[in-house]
């Protein structure tokens, strides 16, 4: 089983636009692993923690990186080109030669290569 670490916006300016974040990575989530792989998924795994006021930004990076490190491809939803933290598991998956897809704003339920990808 192949494991798929699915990466995307999350921080955004209200609670509104952060659950649409979570269900759109959990939509994806979930179709990835109907598919077969084992799926991890920030956003539903630590989705609302920030607002306890324990962990920093920076907490969440480095679980993120942890996991993200130990997963054999990262899926990216659309809209990570804006998400700073998104940007960063796209540079650190890129950098450690981690298969990279892209999913698109139509559907998230396959990985794709980006046109021009090394993935």
């Amino acid at each position: 089983m192949k494991s798929v670490y699915i990466s995307g916006p999350y921080t955004v300016p209200t609670k509104e636009q952060r659950n649409k974040n979570i269900a759109v990575a959990e939509k994806a989530a979930m179709r990835l692993m109907s598919k077969g792989f084992a799926v991890f998924c920030p956003h539903t795994m630590t989705g609302g923690w920030e607002e306890c006021g324990k962990f920093s930004y920076e907490d969440f990076l480095t679980l993120d990186f942890y996991w993200l490190l130990r997963c054999d491809a990262i899926y990216m939803l659309p809209g990570w080109e804006n998400s700073r933290g998104a940007k960063m598991e796209h540079m650190l998956a890129k950098a450690r030669g981690i298969p990279i897809r892209y999913a698109t704003e139509s559907s998230a339920a396959e990985p794709q290569p980006a046109a021009g990808s090394d993935s």
